[in-house]
């Protein structure tokens, strides 16, 4: 509902400076090209859009971190990292009520084969700009593989690892977390 607020805000603001005696449209060249040409109107219109999609039932938001997870970041050339893949049911349960997923710390053919057999709930796919920006803002603390993270409910970095994780240390994640601990 904020995003329609402020699109009904932009679309007043808007429509008030454009019939304002004091309101100079820009000048162009050419006054018939896109940029210049009925550009009050194509502002009411975006701004109207705006708000219709974020009104419509299936709006979607920007996809976030998972909140409230244990990220482990793996690559296929990393040995420790497959351990931790053959103990990820055991990671799993020691981390609940946490969820876990597995999260490909490169883009490579070999770690994208490396969790094709996982199920979709057990992954965080890199689908996206946004996701690889997402992914590199999380690593920053790593100093190599094998690295894991563990949000809080708003999405942020809680604690981490740089060591393998097992069901012990995923267990410490989840203290040091509610214990304000990196």
């Amino acid at each position: 509902m904020v995003v329609v607020a402020s699109a009904i805000d932009e679309m007043i603001v808007l429509f008030f400076m454009s019939e304002s005696p004091d309101y100079q449209q820009p000048r162009l060249a050419n006054p018939t090209s896109s940029r210049g040409f009925l550009s009050r109107e194509r502002s009411i219109v975006s701004a109207l859009a705006a708000c219709l999609a974020a009104a419509s039932p299936g709006f979607a938001q920007e996809p976030t971190i998972p909140r409230d997870t244990v990220l482990l970041f793996v690559a296929s050339w990393c040995a420790p990292c497959h351990a931790e893949l053959r103990e990820l049911d055991a990671i799993a349960a020691a981390a609940r009520p946490a969820r876990t997923m597995v999260v490909a710390y490169d883009d490579t053919r070999a770690t994208r084969a490396m969790l094709r057999d996982l199920p979709p709930q057990n992954r965080w796919p890199i689908n996206s700009a946004a996701d690889r920006q997402r992914r590199r803002a999380l690593t920053q603390a790593a100093v190599g593989l094998p690295y894991a993270v563990l949000t809080d409910g708003k999405g942020k970095p809680c604690a981490a690892s740089n060591r393998g994780l097992n069901a012990e240390r995923a267990r410490q994640l989840l203290q040091r977390c509610a214990a304000g601990e990196p």
